[in-house]
């Protein structure tokens, strides 16, 4: 399931974005979220068309890139599809998977934080949540549209 995470971000060489999977190269076109906009992948391996979010995080400057932080929901919808995620699963600010608990009511990306090799700690949604996780988690309470994208159910 969590195959994608040792995958390498797909990069962007002129207009066209390219995947290196395991079998070769992949070149895609330009990419066109579904709101028409052109998205290109920024520093984190995210897509973004440079739009205002369609919602308010309180973790970025409010608009869809151009390279990193959040994006709308329109570029997440082509995050998820690049990577193939299955459901419930989102990608956070830092380019993370990232996956919604519905019992829980938060996302977590199981990234450690920090710690030393005897006491680890990792984003785990309930005793700790990452600044991106936390991100994700106001994108899906304030915006129907970002719920719709790839929900748990």
């Amino acid at each position: 399931m969590f195959e994608s995470c040792s995958r390498k971000a797909p990069k962007v060489t002129g207009d066209h974005v390219t995947l290196v999977t395991k079998t070769g190269v992949a070149l895609f076109g330009p990419a066109v979220n579904n709101q028409g906009r052109s998205a290109f992948l920024g520093e984190t391996g995210k897509f973004y068309c440079t739009a205002k979010l369609d919602f308010k995080c309180h973790c970025c400057n409010g608009s869809c890139g151009p390279d990193n932080g959040c994006n709308c929901s329109s570029c997440q919808e082509l995050d998820i599809k690049l990577r193939k995620l299955p459901y419930g699963f989102y990608v956070n600010s830092q380019g993370t998977m990232s996956y919604r608990d519905e019992e829980k009511g938060t996302f977590a990306c199981c990234r450690l934080l920090s710690g030393t090799s005897s006491k680890r700690q990792f984003c785990d949604g309930v005793a700790l949540i990452c600044r991106c996780c936390k991100g994700l988690n106001s994108a899906w309470n304030k915006s129907a549209d970002f719920k719709e994208v790839n929900p748990p159910y």
